[in-house]
């Protein structure tokens, strides 16, 4: 059962949430008191509420409430009930659910349950005491992100439902904090919009500023300052103006020194930027499910998976899992079965150690696929190395795996790339002189050297390199440069979409009987469709290509076509042979980490999705890449 649960919950993590229900509800079905039985009645609600299905996630909130009051998902579930009933529209009963849940002392979640509750009583009319809410969740949050969205909140109250005369009878029942300090800088400021200088000092002298964590801090200052020489005076709150009055303020991005265009800020704002689309606090986000902590004890084999899952890179990480999710349900067909702890490195170079550091600390698990990342590779691999954890990393990092024992390369770097192609321009044809046009950028130049290391310069040299801007569209000039020197071969490191732009004026400008290489980048079905006419002498490397004819690849392709409905990607590809390398060394070692680095080192010819793959003693890897050519207007596999 265990390990049905860590499959059932890999499925979650990945966001296979049909699949994953499925898994969860036999789970609970097959054993409704057993050691799992709580914890899949909660992913089952939450898989529910992630769908935007709250009626059927309420239902078996409630149900492990009562079957499992003393659990500690029972807690959590009165809070994600609240979200529940707010999405239903009974935000009086969604508000009740919060106040219940801000009575257990144990409760994780308590500030953002402030939060909603503020919102429900804004919903149902009583503003004093929402905003007493996000007076005392500002209050205790400690996180800059989140205190901004809870004065967004407070913000949107105020300018919705409170005038002056209201904040002026209510600044002193609330808790010291960021709203409370704001709620003194707006009235301070009102009252100063009407010439009431005395009574604005007395206000704003209630300030705390020892935070001066945002610019409505420092406006406050610059005006008790402004207002050193005028005695303050006694608030009066019945002369105040009935309606604030709009007062132009920085944003948050301008305080905080970002160029990207922010939100415009209301009136009065003091740089708290406008509330966005779909309002403040998603209960499902962060820690709204609570995590399972260790791997429980299982007949499976335990591997850490780390990859950016979230941000900027996630389209990335999430093809690396997808792999990783076939290869787990197909390990036991010929092997040992594989179960995987799937951890966020959010694209974050320490998140990236720490997780290391957190999936060290659990006994079962023996390796760690991942990270992705160059900026993120090197101190994970350090810190791998350091507590003895085998881990096979996908990151394209040239060194990265030197002089650490533990850590293996799955994945191919730019030298495996041009080695293949300067192979393949020798013995094919018999090239001796090559040429190099690049982009004027980081990938263009770590490009050119590793062309220049790929080359054996007994018999071989560089002729000429020419660069140009990464927006050109007129290559006439790097053009000229490479026809003058009249290479054999010619590499041009770029996308598709700007080889597409180059090839045909390469021809145009008279150099046509001449080979062209190109990296994976060029593998792209819209290079063929674009420019197909003018690459019939191209040869493209990839370690991997979904349409090729070997029967390892084509019954990768099948079964991930089958479980995703699309074709696979390198990364899929990459992260499916990844574990399939882990599970070759597991079945000629023991169950210990040092058992599997040294099998993990013995690994020759792996015959996987990305081809042949064997693992050096040193950490690199050798593959037999793919290449391939462009003919009849598709991408097709040459050798």
């Amino acid at each position: 059962m265990a390990a049905r649960f860590k499959q059932a919950d890999a499925y979650y993590r990945n966001h296979f949430y049909a699949r994953a229900l499925t898994e969860f509800q036999a789970i609970y079905d097959a054993d409704p008191e057993g050691d799992f039985a709580d914890n899949a009645l909660y992913k089952i609600a939450g898989i529910h509420l992630k769908q935007e299905q709250p009626e059927k996630a309420v239902v078996y909130f409630q149900q492990l409430q009562a079957s499992f009051p003393n659990s500690p998902y029972a807690e959590e579930s009165i809070y994600n009930m609240g979200f529940c009933y707010f999405q239903m529209g009974e935000t009086k009963r969604a508000l009740e659910t919060y106040e219940l849940y801000l009575t257990r002392s144990s409760a994780r979640n308590k500030n953002r349950a402030r939060v909603l509750a503020a919102q429900a009583l804004s919903e149902l009319g009583r503003h004093d005491e929402a905003l007493r809410y996000y007076a005392t969740a500002s209050r205790d949050e400690r996180d800059r992100n989140k205190q901004i969205e809870i004065l967004q909140g407070a913000k949107v109250l105020i300018d919705d439902h409170l005038d002056t005369r209201d904040l002026l009878l209510r600044m002193g029942d609330l808790n010291a904090g960021p709203v409370a300090d704001y709620v003194r800088y707006r009235a301070g400021k009102d009252l100063l919009s009407v010439r009431e200088e005395g009574q604005a000092r007395t206000v704003l002298s209630g300030i705390d500023f020892s935070r001066s964590n945002f610019q409505f801090y420092q406006e406050a200052q610059r005006e008790l300052d402004r207002l050193a020489g005028v005695k303050a005076a006694p608030v009066v709150a019945s002369a105040a103006p009935a309606r604030s009055k709009p007062i132009q303020a920085r944003t948050a991005a301008e305080d905080e020194g970002d160029n990207t265009p922010a939100p415009e800020a209301k009136s009065g704002d003091g740089d708290i930027p406008d509330v966005p689309d779909g309002g403040l606090y998603d209960p499902m986000a962060d820690a709204g499910l609570m995590d399972d902590g260790p791997v429980a004890e299982g007949p499976a084999l335990h591997v850490g998976v780390i990859l950016p899952l979230s941000g900027r890179f996630e389209v990335y990480g999430t093809q690396v899992l997808d792999g990783i999710m076939l290869a787990v349900e197909t390990s036991g067909e010929q092997g040992v079965p594989i179960r995987v702890v799937i951890r966020d490195s959010e694209g974050d170079e320490n998140i990236a150690a720490s997780m290391v550091e957190e999936l060290a600390a659990d006994p079962a698990i023996v390796a760690i696929v991942g990270p992705l990342l160059v900026k993120e590779a090197d101190l994970a691999a350090q810190k791998a190395d350091e507590l003895g954890m085998p881990m096979l990393t996908l990151s394209r990092m040239e060194g990265l795996v030197e002089d650490k024992p533990f850590v293996f390369r799955a994945g191919i770097t730019f030298d495996h790339q041009t080695r293949a192609l300067v192979r393949y321009a020798d013995t094919h044809l018999g090239a001796t002189t090559f040429a190099v046009m690049h982009p004027d950028n980081e990938f263009g130049y770590a490009f050119l050297a590793s062309l220049e290391r790929a080359l054996d310069p007994s018999r071989q040299q560089m002729v000429a390199a020419a660069s140009y801007p990464t927006d050109e569209t007129d290559f006439r000039g790097p053009i000229f440069k490479i026809k003058g020197a009249d290479p054999d071969a010619i590499f041009i490191p770029d996308s598709a979409d700007r080889v597409a732009l180059i090839a045909p004026q390469l021809v145009y400008f008279g150099v046509k009987d001449v080979e062209l290489l190109g990296p994976t980048s060029w593998n792209q079905p819209e290079l063929a469709e674009k420019a197909g006419a003018y690459l019939g002498r191209a040869v493209i490397v990839d370690s991997f290509f979904a349409e090729s004819n070997d029967p390892t690849v084509r019954n990768f392709t099948g079964r991930f076509q089958d479980m995703f409905g699309r074709e696979p990607s390198r990364l899929s590809a990459m992260g499916f042979d990844a574990v399939g390398l882990i599970g070759d060394a597991a079945g000629s070692a023991s169950d210990t980490r040092g058992a599997l680095r040294r099998s993990l080192a013995l690994i020759r010819s792996h015959h996987g999705a990305t081809g042949e793959t064997s693992l050096r003693g040193d950490g690199e890897v050798d593959k037999s890449l793919f290449l391939l050519g462009v003919q009849d207007g598709r991408i097709q596999e040459k050798y």
